[in-house]
Order: structure tokens, then C-alpha cells, then sequence
């Protein structure tokens, strides 16, 4: 059994990382300790599609393409604060004939200087009339910042035979990204290892949307994206993803612009763009576009345990690692819900005396390490597990998903709850969490079934944590059904992070 409050620290504590931000906003990292240069890349966000209103007799324009630009020797303090901001996706044009929103830029700045900064694509106009023309620009590289930059792709013009424009593909990292085709005129591929354009909006049969302009991988330049083709689904028509790993989905994500609307008497509105991104690498050689940046591997760096109301982040937690916590508490009626600070809640249940609550945090700043967090307090038990995972190239959190949390009075399982088949570097990296209860005491070999779980063991042997990472290489990731052998008293609460 463990003492409150035990940490433990894994021996594979990754010497190299970094972190890729993929959500629109606005981020401070802190430097951490012994960083003075740093790799990136930014990608701009994609412009949005244009709208047509019920007159008009023309169709929307795409966005264009976000551009991309990257350096790799940034010198940079340890310590300092660096601002980091992903470009919103370019919002759709409305179904009034709204023109498409400007994709936002994606930067790293200090202070006022910006060290690296690619400018998001332009949003196509929309349609009220017969108006031809209007395909969105691709970010421009000349008005970005970095030792190398590229430009968006246009997208596809407004027509009067109705088609939809298709987007501009994201930049690649030494060529333009793919141009939206228009009216009867094709798209093209993405160059340097740029997205694709996307098709104009026909299928063959019936006058559609213009396909979404293609992204680009953060991963290093490899292949160009296709552009997109003619086909009764919108997704044929989508521009092809710049990839590095042989990846041929067809994704807008990150930087591609949006398709336009068609026209047909009915009002419609055109396709968002896509967000940007912005990736960093520390320690090792790494070096865009194909350098030591083509992969990441994740690990637990470290956990801690409690049978407090508090717990304590391990020593040596830095900026880029991903925190998630799971706090069950018992009490003679169901404990207040109560979220450290700085983390965001994800999912909470009750039972009639019982509360699991499981919450996360990505860490932007090492001063994380050693503080302590203040979670539940059930007057009867607390029970508190810390994960911490780490990888090569950080783990920049995407999306956290949980099922339902539960508490049960017998044995409890939850099913395949995890997503369709995937293609990791396109989508992200899963890693798999769960936390078991049992009033009785738990065997994880005898009682759990959680295929390929690692097991964290709480402060006594009625809590456990159990965790499993997919590998960047593995592309038909799926959470497996995990379930809790009848203990008494059970709760279970599962669930998967998508990350890069």
C-alpha cells in the first residue's frame, strides 16, 4: 500500500520534447529550464467558403489556403514567457450571400516582436446575384515571418453554372498549396508538400458545394496533397492532406480553405476553413522540414497518488506535458464537485454517497512541478490518481473525450467507446484512461479487463488507474471494452485523449 500523497517517476523521461498547439486561441509557454533554441513551424488558418442567398444565380467562392512558415534556431531564454497564438478557421459565408471569414494568423511572439508568424487565407465571396470571381487569396509568405516561408492556395472563383468554388490547400514547406478548381477548371495538387485544392462543386448529377482545400502535416514535408475530384460525395472532392508519413486522408486540417456554396434558388451557406496550428521542438537535432521532426512517442513521465483532499504534482513535470486527474470521494452523501485550479473539468457522476470527477491540464509552465492541487473531500474516503505523460515531441492536447462515469453496485463495463478507425498523424495520438473503484479490493489481472493497460495502484488496492498508449505508426486505434468485476460497491470511468 502506498503512503498519501506517494509520487512515482518513470525511468523514461524524455530528454527531447516540444509541444503542437491544434485548437484556435491564445497560449503562454513558458521557456523550460535549459531551453535556448527552439525549431517551429505555423501553419495560418484556412479562409472560409462563401455563401449564396436564394437569388443568387451564381455560386460562393472558396477561401483560400493558410500559408506556412518555420524556423529552426529561435534563441529563446529559459524562463521567458512566449506567446503562442493559432489562427481561427475563416468562418463560413452565410446563406444571405456572406463572404467567408479571413482565417487567422498563427504566431510566437515576444512581447511585441513576432518570432515566427503564418498568415491565414482570405475568405471567398459570397453570392446575391450572377457575380463571377472572388476566390479567396492564400496566406501570403511575403507578409509572414520565418527563415522559410510558403504560400496558401487560392480558392475556386464564383460561377454562374452554379458550382461552388473549391478551397485553397494549406502552404507546403517550399511550394504553394494547391488552387481551389472553379466553374469547369480543375484544382490543382499541392506543391513542396502542400494540401491540394479542392474540386468545384459538381458531381456529375447535381450542383453541390466546392470541395474544402487540403492541410498540411506538422510532421516534416513529404508527399504534395492531391487535389480533389469529381464525385457524388463531398468528401472526393475534398483536396488531399500534405503528408509525410504516406497519409492519404483527405483532410483540411490544418490551413485549408473552405469550399463555396452552391446556387440553386435555395439559400445556402459555403464550408468554414480549417484552424492553423503551431508546432515546437527542443533538445536533440531537429530541424524542419525533415529532421528528427517526423514523429513522437509518448510515455508516462510520472504519477501521483493521494488519500487526501490534496495531491501533489511530481518534480520534473515541465511545459508540454499533459496532465489528467482522477478523484473518486466518498462521504454520507455525495462529496461538492471541486476542479483544481487551472485544470478543466471533463465529466463527473454521482452515486448516493460516491463522486468520480476526472479532470486535465496541459502544462505550459514548469512552475506546475511540486504545487498542489486541491480536489474533492468526501468526509468517509478520498482517493486521488495523477497521471502525467510526456512525449519526444511533447504531447499538445487536441481533444479529451470520456464516456459517462459510473458507480455501481455490482459489476460495470462500458463498451468499445473509443473512435472508428484513425490515421494518427492526421488525426492524433490516442491515449487511453480509466479509473476503477471497488469497495473490496482489486487484483488488475483477476478483476479488470482492459486490453494492453499499464496499472497505477492508488493509495490502497481498491483504486487503480490503468492507461494505454497507441503508438503514432498505429492507424486503427479503438478503445476496447473495459469492464470491473462485481467488488461490492463499484465505479469506472473511461475514456481516450487525441493529441499531437
Amino acid at each position: 500500500m502506498f503512503s498519501s500523497n506517494t509520487t512515482q517517476i518513470s525511468a523514461a523521461t524524455a530528454q527531447d520534447s516540444g509541444i503542437t498547439f491544434s485548437i484556435a486561441g491564445t497560449y503562454s509557454l513558458v521557456v523550460p529550464t535549459g531551453v535556448t533554441s527552439i525549431a517551429a513551424i505555423a501553419i495560418g488558418a484556412g479562409g472560409g467558403g462563401g455563401g449564396c442567398s436564394a437569388a443568387a444565380t451564381a455560386s460562393g467562392a472558396g477561401g483560400g489556403g493558410g500559408a506556412l512558415s518555420y524556423s529552426n534556431a529561435i534563441a529563446v531564454t529559459p524562463g521567458e514567457t512566449l506567446t503562442v497564438v493559432v489562427g481561427a478557421s475563416g468562418q463560413n459565408g452565410a446563406n444571405t450571400g456572406a463572404a467567408g471569414g479571413d482565417g487567422g494568423d498563427s504566431y510566437i511572439r515576444r512581447s511585441a516582436t513576432d518570432l515566427l508568424l503564418a498568415k491565414g487565407g482570405s475568405g471567398g465571396l459570397g453570392n446575391t446575384a450572377a457575380l463571377t470571381g472572388g476566390g479567396g487569396a492564400g496566406g501570403v509568405a511575403a507578409s509572414g515571418v520565418g527563415d522559410t516561408k510558403s504560400t496558401g492556395g487560392a480558392g475556386g472563383g464564383r460561377a454562374t453554372n452554379d458550382r461552388g468554388g473549391g478551397g485553397g490547400g494549406a502552404a507546403g514547406y517550399s511550394g504553394t498549396g494547391g488552387a481551389g478548381g472553379f466553374s469547369t477548371a480543375a484544382p490543382t495538387a499541392g506543391a513542396g508538400g502542400g494540401g491540394g485544392g479542392g474540386f468545384y462543386g459538381f458531381d456529375g448529377v447535381s450542383v453541390e458545394k466546392g470541395g474544402s482545400g487540403g492541410g498540411v502535416q506538422f510532421y516534416g514535408s513529404g508527399s504534395n496533397g492531391a487535389a480533389g475530384v469529381i464525385g457524388a460525395s463531398i468528401s472526393d472532392r475534398l483536396g488531399g492532406l500534405g503528408s509525410s508519413n504516406g497519409s492519404t486522408i483527405k483532410s483540411k486540417l490544418p490551413g485549408g480553405g473552405g469550399g463555396g456554396a452552391r446556387s440553386n434558388g435555395t439559400a445556402l451557406a459555403g464550408d468554414p476553413g480549417a484552424e492553423g496550428a503551431v508546432r515546437i521542438l527542443w533538445g536533440g537535432t531537429k530541424s524542419f522540414p525533415s529532421t528528427g521532426v517526423t514523429s513522437n512517442t509518448i510515455s508516462l513521465f510520472a504519477s501521483a497518488t493521494s488519500n487526501t483532499s490534496t495531491i501533489t504534482v511530481p518534480s520534473g513535470v515541465q511545459a508540454s506535458d499533459f496532465m489528467v486527474l482522477f478523484d473518486i470521494a466518498f462521504g454520507a452523501t455525495s462529496p461538492a464537485l471541486v476542479t483544481p485550479s487551472g485544470f478543466t473539468a471533463i465529466k463527473d457522476s454521482t452515486g448516493s454517497n460516491g463522486r468520480i470527477a476526472i479532470s486535465r491540464k496541459q502544462v505550459l509552465n514548469s512552475a506546475d512541478a511540486g504545487t498542489t492541487l486541491t480536489g474533492m473531500n468526501g468526509a468517509t474516503s478520498n482517493n486521488k490518481i495523477l497521471l502525467v505523460f510526456r512525449g519526444t515531441s511533447g504531447y499538445g492536447f487536441d481533444s479529451l473525450l470520456y464516456n459517462d462515469p459510473s458507480i455501481s453496485t455490482s459489476s460495470i463495463s462500458v463498451g468499445d467507446i473509443g473512435q472508428s478507425p484513425i490515421d494518427s498523424y492526421a488525426e492524433g495520438i490516442t491515449v487511453t484512461a480509466c479509473a476503477f473503484y471497488g469497495s473490496s479490493g482489486i487484483t488488475p489481472a483477476t478483476h479488470i479487463t482492459f486490453d494492453g493497460a499499464t496499472f497505477v495502484q492508488g493509495v490502497s488496492n481498491v483504486f487503480y488507474a490503468g492507461y494505454r498508449i497507441y503508438t503514432q505508426a498505429t492507424t486503427d486505434a479503438k478503445i476496447p471494452t473495459i469492464s470491473l468485476t462485481d467488488r461490492g460497491t463499484n465505479g469506472l470511468a473511461a475514456g481516450y485523449s487525441l493529441g499531437y
